[in-house]
C-alpha cells in the first residue's frame, strides 16, 4: 500500500507543467503528421470527384449532395474494403438516391473515383 506522500508525489508528477508540455508537444506533432497524410490523400478523391462531376455535366447546385456522398464513400474506404465496402457503397447509393440524387451518377462516381464495384448484393450462392 502506498503512503499518502507517495500518492501526493504521483499526483503532482501527473500535473507537472514540464511533463504536460512534453506530452502535448508529442501529441501535436503526431496530429500534424496524421492530418498532412489525410489531407494529401483526401485531395486526390476530392479533385477526382470535382473532375468527374464537371465531366458529367452535373449542375453546380447539386455538387453539395454529390460531395456529401463522396465524403461518406471516403470515410467508409478508411474502415472497410472488399465485399463489405461494395455493400456499404450500395447502401450509400440507395441513401443518396432517396434524397434526390441520380443513381446513375452516384454509381459512376463510385466506380470512377473509388474502388467500388456494382457487385450483386445478396447471400452467397
Amino acid at each position: 500500500m502506498r503512503t499518502s506522500a507517495q500518492m501526493i508525489a504521483k499526483y503532482n508528477a501527473r500535473y507537472d507543467p514540464a511533463a504536460q508540455l512534453a506530452a502535448r508537444t508529442a501529441v501535436a506533432l503526431l496530429a500534424k503528421q496524421n492530418f498532412a497524410e489525410y489531407a494529401n490523400d483526401w485531395e486526390i478523391y476530392s479533385n477526382g470527384t470535382r473532375n468527374f462531376l464537371d465531366g458529367q455535366g452535373v449542375s453546380v447546385t447539386n455538387y453539395f449532395g454529390y460531395f456529401a456522398f463522396s465524403n461518406e464513400m471516403y470515410a467508409m474506404l478508411q474502415v472497410c474494403s472488399g465485399e463489405s465496402y461494395n455493400i456499404g457503397g450500395s447502401v450509400l447509393i440507395a441513401k443518396y438516391t432517396g434524397q434526390g440524387l441520380s443513381q446513375t451518377v452516384c454509381e459512376r462516381l463510385a466506380t470512377a473515383v473509388y474502388p467500388w464495384s456494382a457487385a450483386p448484393v445478396g447471400p452467397p450462392v
